[in-house]
């Protein structure tokens, strides 16, 4: 989960919306499922996940740290996302700006719009 996932937990649940997690086949990843109580999970292992439900104890455990390769994998996303969006910022200027443009001229094009 990324920097902002406890608050997007904490405020989809303050708004009564459901939490799903999906593609969720690592055995860590799938008691995280479990001790963040989400609402529903989507896995390729059905019967690894009911295991886990099984098994689960509550509480940390050893297996669930996470590894060397998982760090790096997270630090790359997060490379990836910033370089991208200074790419993007780069050629279409800030965000809002272009994308406002963008809306005003398709919805004049539509006639939406005076």
């Amino acid at each position: 989960m990324g920097p902002s996932g406890n608050r997007f937990m904490r405020d989809a649940r303050a708004a009564h919306r459901a939490l799903f997690v999906w593609t969720v086949n690592e055995r860590s990843m799938m008691r995280w499922s479990v001790r963040a109580r989400v609402d529903g999970v989507v896995t390729d292992d059905v019967v690894a996940f009911l295991r886990v439900c099984e098994d689960y104890e509550g509480g940390y455990g050893a297996e669930d740290r996470l590894g060397v390769k998982a760090c790096l994998g997270i630090v790359g996303v997060n490379v990836w996302a910033f370089l991208l969006g200074v790419l993007f910022r780069w050629r279409y200027g800030p965000t809002r700006v272009w994308f406002t443009a963008k809306c005003v001229g398709f919805g004049r094009r539509l006639g939406l719009i005076a």
